[in-house]
């Protein structure tokens, strides 16, 4: 009868072990889950404090690692970013950045100044905004060594001298 009682005993100490365990290591699998989507969505706090030396620590180390890496990277992008605006924006010649679609991506002050738009067409095909057949034969020649020079529509007395440069 004892050895049933202490085999029972000792079955549910391993069954609360095992619970134990498990609870305490899906805990630390959400915790990375968690900071993950943090590091995905770029907001709140992204690192693991987990400070152990088995696996979940490195992989925790590993990430943090990683979270300091990708700010590190982050910042310095947002400080380019800024300067290219800047420069970008101190130009007195007009600037049109068009993707592969021919659609305004980027354009600084002096373009819309040019243009005498209110706001910046962005994501709208150039060939809209300064709808020109010889811009729109210049454009389709992809030639980079060549220049075109017209007059806008709504501005007849501005000469305009366009150039491609492809990225």
């Amino acid at each position: 009868m004892l050895l049933i009682i202490m085999g029972s005993l000792g079955l549910a100490l391993m069954i609360l072990f095992a619970f134990l365990t498990y609870y305490l290591q899906s805990r630390a699998l959400w915790l990375f889950v968690e900071s993950a989507r943090a590091v995905a969505r770029s907001k709140g706090e992204r690192r693991i404090n987990y400070q152990t030396t088995d696996v979940l620590g490195r992989i925790a180390g590993s990430f943090n690692q990683m979270a300091e890496e990708l700010d590190q990277t982050m910042a310095s992008l947002a400080s380019e970013r800024d300067f290219l605006e800047t420069v970008l924006e101190s130009m007195s010649e007009a600037v049109f950045v068009l993707d592969q679609y021919g659609r305004i991506t980027v354009l600084n002050r002096a373009a819309m100044n040019l243009l005498g738009l209110p706001s910046p067409p962005v994501n709208r095909p150039l060939l809209e905004v300064i709808p020109d057949p010889a811009l729109i034969d210049f454009l389709a020649a992809n030639n980079s060594d060549d220049s075109l020079e017209f007059t806008l529509p709504n501005r007849p007395d501005c000469i305009v001298l366009a150039h491609i440069a492809w990225l």
